[in-house]
């Protein structure tokens, strides 16, 4: 029912018809639905029947694998109930996978995989994104059958060339560093073959190699076992010539710029015994010997004489001393970089030092300390001495002061009445208002006042230091008194002079202010003179 007057009937073939009810008969029942060819039975409204028939189609199994299908026109068709095609195209080039089946009658299928996302990588060999590789115990082989394999083990062990690695890093062959073969930046290999063939060290038995090379010049390091009674062996040289070689027989060679191999030239073969001694310096191929004595020295009858890179020698002299010449030496003195040596009865003759005096002597004082009196020196690589200071370190001192403060200022310079002396040593002496420099020296002079005004009247006073009555540029000072209540003040000066003996050093002071009167105060005045040198 299609609520709109209308009603869709579909047969077993899914086809649909549309029957409009409109100004028909009313459809009052369907019944009589059965099995078969008839479906169903229609009642109009006015009792009328009609029978609806369809034809069914019917397929059966035979138990044997087989099938009857009979039709609506009641045709019979057996068939076989399995399907045994086979696929005939398979194929996958890393991107598209084909397919298609035996006799189906349809074209072969293709899937295009390229965007599928593999969990390691994509069929291209391009990594989606970052992966961990975990052994788990597990070992990690490259083409295992080739003997250019490459192997890691489960504990982490990696073998090129080998399946057995023998250490963290086993590599069977030559380890070549650079950028081609042809440019060969560094190099290290292990030759196992009876000798080496390469390099300027033919002849050596399983040699370790170093071997570096720029765009023209060949280094090479060798670490083997050497040919005849030179094992083991250690060599350096280029491609062309071997430079130096250790040997074990407790030889050390230098070979000649340019020239020879292994067998080459020798210009220093350089020996020792068991104990540690030099036993020979082979110079037979050098043209030339430009060793200098480095030591020559008589003691009694024998000569020594030490010569560079060698051992010393001592000649005996007794048979050509007749031992007749008693002379002395008069006179032995040096003058710049020249010694001059006069002997009794004969001449005077001057030796040239100046060949033998660097006068670069950078010695550093590695000590430096004061006990008493006495100052020590120590430096490098040399002794210690003292120098006695007694007379230029001790400090003496004099000093005079006021215990009365009875002296009163006027408006007229005038000097300080200090009167009592105290201690006062021998560079000085001391009256009751000077003291006298007995000594020349360097000397600190610091005199300290203290006045008081005594009526109740603002005042003012000024003091200063002199020598032989001459002010001391930088001794002067002043204060200020208000009244007889606030009415006490001191100053303090301290100055450092170079004095010389007779030299007097007084202290003066006036009253600058007109009015008030100022007094000394008891106990409040000094001067005091101390020798700092």
């Amino acid at each position: 029912d299609n609520n709109d007057g209308t009603f869709s009937y579909t047969d077993e073939d899914g086809g649909t018809t549309v029957i409009d009810a409109a100004n028909l008969e009313t459809l009052t029942t369907v019944t009589d639905t059965v099995v078969g060819n008839r479906i169903a039975t229609y009642t109009d409204e006015d009792g009328g029947t009609t029978v609806i028939n369809e034809t069914v189609t019917t397929l059966t199994a035979n138990g044997d694998d087989t099938y009857t299908y009979i039709s609506e026109d009641s045709t019979v068709t057996t068939f076989e109930g399995t399907d045994n095609q086979v696929i005939d195209v398979f194929s996958f080039d890393g991107r598209t996978l084909s397919l298609s089946l035996e006799s189906d009658g349809e074209v072969t299928k293709t899937v295009d995989l390229s965007a599928v996302d593999s969990t390691i990588y994509k069929y291209d060999g391009t990594l989606t994104s970052n992966r961990v590789l975990t052994l788990g115990g597990n070992s990690l082989t490259f083409d295992a059958t080739a003997a250019s394999d490459m192997i890691i083990e489960a504990d982490g062990d990696v073998g090129i060339h080998t399946t057995t690695p023998q250490a963290d890093l086993h590599v069977d062959g030559d380890v070549m560093i650079g950028s081609s073969s042809t440019d060969e930046r560094a190099r290290m290999y292990f030759d196992p073959s009876a000798s080496a063939t390469v390099g300027p060290f033919t002849g050596i038995i399983n040699p370790f190699v170093l071997h570096n090379q720029d765009s023209s010049t060949e280094q090479w390091l060798f670490l083997g076992d050497g040919p005849a009674a030179k094992d083991p062996y250690f060599g350096v040289g280029q491609t062309s010539r071997q430079d130096l070689a250790l040997c074990g027989n407790g030889q050390m060679r230098l070979y000649q710029y340019g020239v020879g191999l292994m067998g080459g030239t020798e210009v220093y073969l350089l020996g020792v015994e068991a104990d540690g001694d030099v036993v020979e310096v082979n110079l037979s191929s050098v043209g030339t010997d430009d060793q200098f004595i480095a030591d020559l020295s008589i003691a009694s009858d024998s000569l020594s004489i030490s010569i560079e890179d060698g051992n010393t020698r001592k000649i005996d002299l007794s048979g050509y001393l007749d031992n007749t010449d008693d002379q002395t030496i008069t006179d032995l003195s040096i003058a710049t970089d020249s010694l001059s040596i006069t002997i009794e009865s004969g001449n005077t003759r001057k030796v040239d030092l100046s060949a033998y005096l660097d006068n670069t002597d950078d010695q550093t004082i590695t000590d430096l300390s004061i006990a008493g009196d006495s100052l020590a020196i120590t430096i490098e690589n040399g002794n210690t001495k003292k120098v006695d200071l007694s007379g230029y370190g001790s400090s003496s001192l004099a000093e005079i002061y006021d215990t009365l403060g009875t002296q009163t200022l006027s408006t007229t310079y005038s000097n300080i009445n200090f009167a009592v002396a105290g201690i006062v040593d021998s560079d000085f002496t001391a009256g009751s208002n000077s003291i006298t420099i007995n000594t020349s020296g360097r000397y600190k002079i610091t005199y300290r006042t203290s006045v008081k005004v005594t009526n109740n009247t603002r005042s003012g006073v000024e003091f200063r230091a002199t020598k032989n009555g001459t002010e001391i540029q930088g001794t002067y000072s002043a204060s200020s008194h208000h009244n007889s209540d606030v009415d006490r003040n001191t100053v303090t000066v301290t100055k450092v002079v170079d004095l010389v003996n007779t030299d007097v050093i007084r202290v003066q002071g006036r009253r600058y202010s007109s009015f008030g009167s100022i007094q000394m105060v008891a106990n409040g005045s000094s001067l005091l003179i101390e020798r700092v040198k």
